[in-house]
């Protein structure tokens, strides 16, 4: 729900600063105070274009920002999708208007598009009047209301039907790609050939390469290996050097350790250590040598494994980063080729199998469409019901579902029909407010007040149903009066207990079921004219409901006020 509403510098308005409640909001004052605004100023919060006009004379830049409360998966999916932060249940909506032009909008801080804030805006508020942001003024809204009206029955063939969608999809587009033309198949399955004999001549293991490159860079260094082992064997032996080697050495100091360890016991650990020592070193020696007479100047076995890598590292270029990657895009193009040798086979057993899931969802898709009909019917009457109680008694409303015709679509009674996830209806509300007026849709409805009543009658009939928790209504009152403006008063007040409502109204009927009542008046300091707005406390409600009502009689308007409050606060009891 809106929370703050924060506007500064904004046509008429210095700053205010408006904390909204739960329930329902009222919004009062004089003709010409300021009332609309406020709305306008909304409006281009919620990414309807803006105007340098807006900006308070003498001022360069305005400012509006707003806090929403939201517990609704859609906006957090939309948030993480625009890479938008956010810690708690809570959202930051400011836009800067300047005199250049050089609008900013962010979104809990981050610099956002119009789009971006746009595409939230519909989740998050619902604003009925002139402005853009009414979700059942668009067309696709339509099918989703009615779906959730319908309930579980609805919701259960809808699966059934968006299941059966995806499987027909999934078939033909395998269909496609095994119907393209015989030419491009075939030059296809020539160089998928290519490719596989390549790969399979080549007989590559997994880790070879690494083996070779080891193998590689010994043959290399096998004049460096020799040199090194031949001197570690004459050091170790002392064969080639006129003074001893180590393993000589060690014997002589290991004859003159036992020595004296036959005399001091103590050092028979020491002698242990240069014994191990001596043993040690003529492994060492041993393998040295065996190691020496291993080593080979291979040249031909060196140029078959730079052949070898060079093969690989060809491979490489052409089908992965490594061998690994190579053998699995080699049993991929295995799968396709085998597809596509034997894709007569398979295009047969699929043109089977979609003509039968096409039967499966056409007969899902109409079951499911009687079912919207049905539910239709019975949406349309209670909305009706609803405008005869706003004082619309003759107009009428529809629940228009129609098949659109199409190329590529599935057939029944042999005409070709556009289907989708959602089925094969196309859901349009028409309305007709007047006697003698054609059915049209509701976007064409040009009064703000009769969209607001028309609105005010689906809402009352499908409250709960939307995760959207904020509506505002704008001329709601427009043409309306006494036993009527209670009706509506009524009604706004039923919502109210679902949803936060806002609304502006010159009526005292619906001023006086307000949760929360706020006053919005002109004040004209020294040359200057600002809007400003205050939260009204009981004995102010009754004065602003006494102008309201209106009259010569001051005394008696204040009673007839008090009287109002007072039936008000019983009937939102009783609703």
């Amino acid at each position: 729900m809106l929370r703050d509403l924060h506007i500064q510098n904004f046509a008429l308005i210095d700053e205010l600063q408006i904390q909204f409640q739960p329930g329902l909001n009222i919004l009062t004052g004089e003709t010409g105070a300021g009332k609309s605004i406020i709305l306008d100023a909304l409006d281009m919060l919620l990414g309807g274009r803006a105007s340098s006009d807006f900006i308070r004379t003498g001022k360069k830049k305005a400012l509006i920002e707003a806090v929403f409360e939201f517990d609704n998966d859609e906006i957090e999916k939309l948030l993480e999708e625009m890479g938008i932060e956010f810690d708690s249940h809570q959202l930051l909506l400011s836009r800067e208007i300047t005199e250049s032009g050089n609008n900013r909008l962010r979104i809990n801080g981050q610099l956002a598009t119009r789009k971006m804030v746009s595409t939230l805006a519909r989740h998050l508020i619902d604003i009925h009047g002139q402005h853009e942001h009414q979700t059942l003024m668009h067309k696709h809204e339509h099918l989703r209301l009615l779906d959730e009206y319908g309930g579980k029955e609805v919701e259960n063939l809808k699966k059934k039907t968006a299941k059966l969608y995806a499987e027909l999809s999934k078939i033909k587009r395998e269909l496609k790609s095994l119907r393209q033309n015989e030419q491009e198949k075939n030059q296809r399955i020539d160089l998928l050939k290519f490719q596989i004999d390549e790969i399979d001549k080549a007989q590559l293991k997994v880790n070879e390469e690494e083996e070779l490159q080891n193998r590689r860079k010994i043959l290399i260094n096998a004049e460096k290996l020799f040199k090194n082992a031949g001197e570690i064997n004459q050091l170790l032996s002392g064969d080639g050097y006129e003074v001893c080697g180590i393993i000589d050495l060690l014997g002589r100091l290991l004859k003159n350790l036992e020595d004296m360890s036959k005399i001091d016991q103590n050092l028979g650990s020491v002698r242990e250590m240069v014994e191990n020592a001596y043993y040690q070193l003529e492994e060492v020696s041993y393998e040295m040598r065996n190691y020496t007479d291993g080593i080979e100047f291979n040249q031909e076995e060196l140029m078959n494994i730079e052949e070898r890598l060079s093969l690989i590292n060809n491979l490489k270029r052409k089908y992965g980063q490594t061998i690994e990657e190579i053998l699995n895009y080699r049993q991929k193009i295995g799968e396709e080729l085998s597809s596509l040798t034997h894709s007569e086979e398979r295009i047969e057993e699929l043109e089977s199998k979609l003509i039968e899931v096409k039967k499966k969802y056409c007969e899902t898709a109409i079951k499911l469409s009687k079912l919207r009909k049905e539910i239709g019917l019975k949406f349309a009457w209670k909305v009706m019901r609803e405008l005869n109680e706003l004082s619309m008694p003759n107009a009428k409303f529809v629940v228009q579902l129609d098949w659109q015709e199409s190329d590529d679509g599935v057939e029944i009674d042999g005409i070709s029909y556009k289907y989708g996830p959602d089925g094969l209806d196309q859901v349009e509300f028409l309305i007709s407010p007047n006697p003698g007026e054609s059915l049209k849709p509701l976007v064409k409805i040009a009064s703000g007040g009769e969209i607001s009543r028309i609105m005010l009658a689906i809402k009352a009939v499908t409250v709960g149903l939307d995760q959207i928790d904020t509506i505002i209504f704008d001329e709601i009152d427009s043409g309306v009066g006494g036993e009527t403006g209670q009706r509506v008063a009524e009604r706004l007040a039923l919502i109210a207990k679902e949803k936060q409502v806002i609304c502006i109204t010159h009526l005292p009927q619906i001023a006086a079921m307000a949760d929360t009542h706020f006053h919005i008046y002109k004040e004209v300091k020294g040359s200057r004219t600002s809007t400003n707005l205050v939260l009204l406390s009981e004995d102010e409600r009754i004065e602003e409901l006494a102008r309201m009502y209106g009259g010569t009689e001051i005394a008696a308007a204040m009673e007839h006020a008090s009287a109002m409050l007072k039936m008000a606060r019983k009937k939102k009891a009783a609703l």
